[in-house]
C-alpha cells in the first residue's frame, strides 16, 4: 500500500499511531493513566492502570483520522462505481450520491486541516 496508495497509506499510519497510543498499547504514552500502587512507590516502578481516564486531546485525533478514513473510503469506493459500475445506479439516484460524495469529500478535508478543539488550545494547533 505504502508504494501505491500514499495518502491512504498516510492516514492508516497516523491513526495506528494515534489509535495505538489512544487504547494504551504504546507503554510511552501511559502517564495519564498511572496511578501509584503505594505513596512511597514511584509510578514509573509500579502502577495500576486506571483505564476511566482518557487523553481528550487524542481522543479528537483519532476520531478525525477515523472521520477522514470513512471519508476517503467512501469516495474511492464512490469514485470506483461511477468509473467501472455506473450501470448500477439509477440516473434519478446520481445527485443526490454526488452530492453525498462531495459532503463527504468536504469533512475529509476539513478534519485533515483543522485541529481539533483540545488541539486549538495546545501550542501543536495554534502554529
Amino acid at each position: 500500500m505504502a508504494l501505491t496508495d500514499q495518502l491512504s497509506f498516510g492516514t492508516y499510519m497516523t491513526f495506528y499511531r494515534d489509535g495505538s497510543k489512544y487504547e494504551h498499547s504504546d507503554f510511552s504514552t501511559l502517564n495519564i493513566y498511572r496511578q501509584p500502587v503505594q505513596s512511597d512507590v514511584p509510578n514509573t516502578q509500579a502502577f495500576v492502570l486506571d483505564l476511566s481516564r482518557t487523553d481528550t486531546e487524542l481522543e479528537g485525533k483519532v476520531l478525525n483520522t477515523a472521520i477522514t478514513m470513512y471519508s476517503l473510503t467512501f469516495t474511492f469506493i464512490f469514485r470506483h462505481m461511477l468509473n467501472n459500475h455506473k450501470h448500477l445506479f439509477q440516473q434519478e439516484e446520481l445527485p443526490e450520491l454526488l452530492a453525498l460524495a462531495q459532503r463527504f469529500a468536504d469533512n475529509d478535508k476539513y478534519f485533515m486541516n483543522n485541529p481539533t478543539p483540545e488541539e486549538m488550545s495546545t501550542s501543536e494547533g495554534a502554529q
